[in-house]
């Protein structure tokens, strides 16, 4: 057995690209953790799915945040779409066994039906094991399905630089993957996404998951105090100061609270745009949200 083979055989044992929800391991991981980002990729902490996630690129981060707060029941990067036949994404789940799911032949018959050189590892004849960036678990037309996101630079994905033959050669295996198995597949970028909403849901995303000590009640409280001052056209600092000295809180439980009503859009505060706290903000009803997810997830994720 050579080095290639037992470092195959090692990870696929250890566990890696299987699981769903807080137990998955990606395929493809990011060994530095000095820092919650190591250059272009990024390591961070998923607070709500319960585990960190390894993301190779800052596009493929931003689109995980993004489509998590869309609304999806799990999101599981650098998943492997395995060279030999294999079950359906989707099964493991406790709520589809039941179902009878289509498996797929993998990619090595996938890529000799397409007439695509599959590729393999460096100096071997074991077939590379392909990737896809995201495939989401979403909750649609009242049962579980699968969605498969490839995240490419804004160029590449709006069609002003073409895509390398090899790297096109892959998007057309990965779709044709996703199709055998009736799987929805989306070609993104974050170019999507305007900056501000990316930084908007940076700063809001840690605080998805609040500690035990801020109870659902002073959530409700807090979010349904400050949006009376928001509609009434009080700047947003004023408005959280106001909200945080009628509920008794310190600068940590406010700041926590604040950005925790916006991830879950108990606050109608527009996310598109920068948010000065100076001025009023600028408030939403959502209707662009359900429109977003429909068009990713598939569906109204509310």
């Amino acid at each position: 057995m050579n080095t290639i083979e037992k470092n195959l055989r090692d990870q696929i044992k250890s566990g890696r690209g299987m699981g769903h929800g807080a137990d998955y391991q990606p395929w493809l991981i990011i060994s530095r953790r000095g820092s919650p980002s190591n250059g272009n990729m990024n390591y961070r902490h998923l607070p709500i799915l319960g585990r960190h996630g390894h993301f190779l690129s800052r596009n493929e981060w931003h689109i995980a945040l993004w489509v998590m707060w869309l609304g999806v029941e799990d999101l599981r990067e650098q998943f492997p779409l395995w060279p030999f036949p294999h079950s359906h994404p989707l099964s493991g789940r406790t709520e589809m066994e039941q179902i009878r799911l289509p498996s797929s032949s993998g990619t090595l018959a996938i890529a000799k039906e397409l007439g695509i050189a599959h590729g393999r590892f460096a100096g071997s004849n074991i077939p590379y094991f392909a990737t896809t960036d995201l495939m989401l678990t979403v909750f649609h037309d009242g049962m579980l399905k699968a969605v498969a996101i490839a995240a490419k630079p804004a160029d590449i994905v709006n069609g002003k630089v073409a895509a390398k033959p090899r790297v096109k050669e892959r998007l057309i295996l990965e779709m044709a993957y996703a199709k055998e198995l009736g799987i929805r597949w989306l070609l993104l970028s974050n170019g999507e996404i305007s900056s501000a909403l990316r930084e908007n849901l940076e700063l809001a995303f840690p605080a998805s998951i609040l500690p035990d000590s801020l109870s659902k009640g002073i959530v409700v409280a807090y979010c349904g105090a400050i949006t009376e001052l928001l509609r009434a056209g009080l700047p947003v600092g004023k408005a959280r100061q106001m909200t945080a000295s009628k509920l008794n809180l310190d600068d940590n439980q406010a700041n926590a609270l604040f950005n925790h009503g916006l991830w879950w859009r108990h606050i109608p505060i527009d996310l598109r745009h920068p948010i000065i706290m100076r001025r009023p903000a600028k408030l939403t009803d959502f209707a662009w949200v359900k429109q977003s997810a429909e068009q990713i997830l598939g569906g109204s994720h509310d």
